[in-house]
């Protein structure tokens, strides 16, 4: 059984401060190096501060950044020495951040956060002091919590989202805390990613109204092409699309209905066609209605009747 303490290994410290001037740039790349993944520093003076304090948090790695103006790169080289697939999001408490990422420019401002790929080549561009906290997050449950990775990273989230003081202040304080439990950190990692999903996910809605529409009909082909399967649910959806369960039930709540009765309805639908179509009339109802999804005959009559108004049997009689 592990211990409910969190390990000694998961926090890590490092102040160029502590360094000989000489050796204060080498350090300080081998710090940034070991809280995120390899890249190469670059700093204007010899004489050079920079702090950080990095902590494991369930699956999350969280780090607090300070220092003075430098310039941060990744390149195809350093990725070969990198075993994490993670993302990164960097939300600047001081100063700001010039990020070029995927051969496009944005300016992060204090207050704004942004993501980051870490298979892919970018700049941090620190043109003065700074402060900010970075959160490593693997690529899976990015995925699976806030979508796909190629529509996110790359682009400056604003402050003006309701829910953002809320996250910024959470974030900021959980540097004051000591010795969280295993389960106190899967509460802070969940509760970070869900504040995170809700920014994340209003604002995509806003920037991509049209692809939203046409991302919604591919989900509903591919919910029609799975009725058969009694299992399937959102998260076969969210994975298929690479979008998160949230992201997929609010799709469905702009159409003013839910995941759930949308499938439903579907599968009835369906169930009703096949019973009124002669070419299904050599299989019973049971067989229609386990052909496309439903495992329990007393919830499909009584689902049946509530949408149709009529039995499922009386359907068949009308037909034969």
């Amino acid at each position: 059984m592990r211990s409910t303490l969190l390990p000694k290994t998961a926090s890590q410290c490092f102040d160029t401060r502590s360094i000989d001037t000489k050796q204060q740039g080498d350090y300080w790349q081998y710090a940034i190096s070991q809280a995120f993944v390899p890249l190469d520093c670059a700093t204007q003076s010899p004489q050079f501060w920079g702090s950080l304090d990095a902590r494991s948090c369930s699956q999350l790695g969280i780090v607090r950044v300070q220092g003075e103006s430098q310039h941060v790169e990744r390149r195809k080289n350093n990725m070969n020495n990198n075993q994490q697939d993670v993302v990164l999001l960097s939300l600047m408490l001081k100063g700001s951040m010039g990020l070029v990422y995927n051969k496009q420019e944005l300016n992060i401002t204090q207050g704004q956060f942004t993501f980051y790929d870490t298979t892919q080549e970018y700049d941090l561009n620190l043109a003065q002091a700074f402060d900010q906290i970075v959160i490593s997050i693997p690529r899976v449950e990015f995925t699976r919590r806030l979508g796909r990775v190629k529509d996110i990273c790359g682009v400056a989230f604003s402050t003006n989202h309701a829910l953002y003081p809320f996250t910024y202040s959470y974030l900021k304080e959980f540097f004051s805390v000591d010795g969280l439990s295993y389960p106190q950190q899967d509460l802070i990692s969940d509760h970070v990613l869900n504040m995170m999903s809700c920014i994340v996910d209003d604002c995509y809605q806003e920037a991509k109204p049209r692809k939203k529409i046409f991302l919604f009909e591919q989900i509903q082909n591919f919910i029609l092409a799975n009725l058969h399967d009694s299992t399937f649910n959102i998260r076969h959806v969210a994975y298929q699309f690479q979008i998160s369960t949230r992201y997929v039930s609010k799709l469905f709540q702009a159409q003013e209905t839910t995941f759930g009765q949308f499938i439903l309805f579907s599968r009835l639908q369906k169930s009703k066609q096949a019973l009124q179509s002669t070419s299904h009339k050599m299989y019973s109802i049971q067989q229609i209605a386990y052909s496309f999804g439903f495992t329990d005959m007393s919830y499909f009559s009584r689902e049946f009747k509530k949408v149709f108004l009529v039995k499922p049997s009386e359907i068949r009689l009308d037909c034969l």
